[in-house]
């Protein structure tokens, strides 16, 4: 009896083992899993860990010339609203706040529909792979070009009134001649001069449509247009070099100095037509770059010549050197004359004070442009001026001189110019330092460039380069004949001098030593051109009306 009890109570002891450890299997279980999940995650982090450390440490220069480039925007932001009879933010968005919904609208339009339009399946879905894969590959260059946009919308506002007159204000720019023909009612009442013989009738429709979608008011949207414009044109920079170059970094930096540059600064943010020209002409050679047909090169050309005619030029230079084919060339400037004698006939029928480009008498105001020299200022100064607009003063602005116009019924105004008599503008401080890296990366790149055509002759980029050049030469020579203020023509030349230094110097696309001396520049630039807006800002403020 004693043995039977005996076995019982070790079966009752094997049974309470079992049964504790048939609960303790479980939590042992739960365990198990939380330290395999931990460790998963663990590995996770540490392995996004490296990705974000091996992307930053390959992309370093264009991230931190993309945080000098926000800290630049915030700055401008901040300068423009010490001066609040120059701009107020809120008023502003609330002026003009549906502009910014718009491109988000068009986007929630224009998805569906691709969507439903292509009716198989595998090919929407290979459509809205290629949408995504196009915004992932251009990621940075997007970017690039909305921080410039909303940089450009902010000192838009800042420069354009409605309540001051701004002629002859900013380097001689007709701004608001330019408002008036471009934003008013009765803009097509006033003169156009023959040397731009289709502005007003390729300008005028694109700031009433963007008003007319939008429901925002005249003035704000030519503001919003010109941001735009000069967006869309520092990201097709990017992606010209990018494409002739296959660096992202390289062509990042290369983009934001040609967004912060002296020339991109100011005409894409006062009313005028030279920035338009400018993205036709970098859209020129970018068509040419893709190979495109001669439909779209022509298209272009017509709005280019359309523009500003002397541009003509350029879009027969760089169709020329970069193929030689000279019958291609001289047939694309006939049908572009051709086209736009046509349009000009439309234009003036359509705008009756317009000039006719065929007429030689609607060039009579034209004379009062030229260069004529004297014995205080002759051929040698002249060239001095000329020589430092294109190659510096495009780039990095030095401090301007501001004088005191004064001009019924308009009274006193200032006159910002980088002339003054046979005087021409200083660099100070930072202007400076950044101004002789400028002259170290432009040096550098024509012996790059020497090296490029002794060893590699007429290769392609070689070609596009020798264009760039040659469009470089071009207004140089032109601007020694044209013009009172040669600076006002800078957008015109400013994108070659950025495309051939980053041509030139591409063998050196991956160097960390040139990276950082762009780097270096560029943040030199984001101080010494910041000082210069400043200064702007500080000469135009005494004679706007306050609104507070």
């Amino acid at each position: 009896m004693a043995c039977l009890c005996m076995m019982v109570n070790r079966l009752n002891c094997a049974s309470s083992i079992l049964r504790i450890a048939c609960q303790i299997q479980p939590a042992v279980s739960n365990y198990q899993r939380a330290m395999v999940a931990r460790k998963a995650s663990e590995q996770r982090r540490k392995k996004f860990l490296r990705q974000l450390y091996q992307y930053g440490r390959m992309n370093w220069s264009w991230l931190l010339a993309a945080a000098l480039l926000v800290r630049f925007g915030y700055k401008i932001i901040e300068i423009s609203s010490s001066f609040p009879n120059l701009f107020q933010g809120s008023d502003l968005l609330a002026s003009s706040w549906p502009l910014f919904i718009l491109p988000f609208a068009v986007l929630l339009i224009l998805v569906p529909i691709l969507s439903l339009t292509t009716r198989d399946d595998k090919r929407r879905k290979q459509l809205l792979t290629q949408i995504f894969e196009a915004v992932r590959v251009n990621a940075p260059g997007l970017l690039l070009g909305l921080l410039f946009f909303i940089i450009y919308f902010v000192l838009a506002a800042v420069f354009n009134r409605t309540d001051f007159n701004n002629d002859d204000v900013f380097f001689q720019a007709d701004s608001t001649t330019w408002k008036l023909r471009l934003a008013d009612p009765t803009g097509h009442l006033m003169s156009m001069r023959a040397v731009h013989p289709l502005a007003i009738l390729f300008l005028r429709p694109l700031t009433f449509g963007l008003s007319l979608i939008s429901g925002v008011d005249l003035f704000h949207s030519l503001l919003f247009l010109l941001a735009i414009i000069g967006g869309l044109s520092v990201f097709l920079v990017w992606i010209f070099i990018r494409d002739a170059v296959g660096s992202t970094n390289y062509s990042f930096l290369f983009a934001s100095i040609f967004g912060i540059s002296t020339a991109q600064l100011v005409f894409n943010t006062i009313v005028e037509t030279y920035i338009f020209s400018s993205l036709l002409l970098i859209l020129f050679f970018v068509l040419l770059q893709k190979k495109a047909g001669p439909a779209w090169l022509i298209l272009t050309g017509i709005g280019i010549f359309g523009i500003t005619i002397s541009n003509l030029v350029q879009v027969l230079i760089g169709l020329f050197l970069t193929d030689f084919k000279i019958k291609r060339t001289l047939l694309l400037a006939l049908t572009v004359v051709a086209a736009a004698a046509a349009l000009n006939l439309l234009n003036k029928a359509i705008y009756p004070p317009s000039g006719i480009f065929f007429f030689p008498a609607d060039y009579g105001a034209e004379s009062r442009f030229f260069f004529r020299p004297s014995k205080a200022y002759g051929w040698n100064q002249r060239a001095s001026l000329v020589g430092s607009d294109v190659l510096l003063f495009s780039v990095v602005a030095p401090q301007p001189f501001m004088q005191i116009g004064h001009q019924e019924p308009r009274g006193r105004f200032p006159k910002f110019n980088f002339m003054q008599g046979t005087r021409l503008s200083q660099y100070t401080g930072s202007g400076r330092i950044a101004v002789w890296i400028w002259l170290g990366i432009l040096g550098a790149g024509a012996v790059s460039m020497g090296r490029f055509l002794r060893h590699e002759r007429l290769s392609a980029l070689n070609r596009f380069a020798l264009a760039f050049l040659f469009c470089l030469a071009f207004n140089f020579s032109f601007h020694l004949l044209y013009g009172s203020e040669p600076f006002l023509y800078a957008a015109d030349w400013s994108y070659a001098l950025i495309f051939l230094t980053a041509l030139s110097l591409r063998s050196f696309a991956e160097n960390k030593w040139l990276l950082a001396a762009m780097v270096a520049l560029f943040a030199i630039l984001t101080l010494n051109n910041l000082s210069f807006l400043y200064s702007l800002m500080h000469g135009l403020s005494p004679y706007i009306p306050s609104n507070l």
